[in-house]
């Protein structure tokens, strides 16, 4: 089990802890461990959502502009921890701390169009 599983104590294969188990917390510290789950749990959903545009963008774009496109990665999975970690301690406001994630994930979809345009007209 994953820590905030298991802090929550939410048993598998539940993706989240429902809004009764919530409401039906038995103290201050259960329910927010449910809450900090559910904030874990969207964190990491919204990181697949992105990943793979994100790898497979970098790796054409990388064909063209290597070092520029290894440089907005490496700075995409840096803020994407930073986005993981805020997110997770303050699901209100604390995703920004890695909202340049949010940013870069458009431009490397754009530099990888830009080399593959670059790449064609060869």
């Amino acid at each position: 089990m994953t820590p905030f599983r298991k802090a929550a104590g939410v048993p598998y294969p539940h993706a989240y802890a429902s809004q009764e188990q919530i409401a039906a917390a038995s103290t201050p510290s259960q329910k927010h461990a449910l809450v900090t789950f559910n904030a874990a749990q969207r964190a990491h959903a919204n990181f697949t959502e992105n990943v793979t545009v994100v790898v497979v963008g970098g790796l054409i774009a990388g064909l063209e502009y290597p070092r520029a496109a290894a440089g907005i990665v490496l700075a995409w999975s840096v803020n994407r921890v930073l986005y993981s970690v805020g997110y997770t301690r303050d699901a209100g406001k604390g995703r920004y701390w890695g909202g340049l994630s949010l940013i870069l994930e458009k431009v490397v979809p754009f530099l990888a169009g830009k080399a593959a345009w670059n790449l064609a007209m060869r």
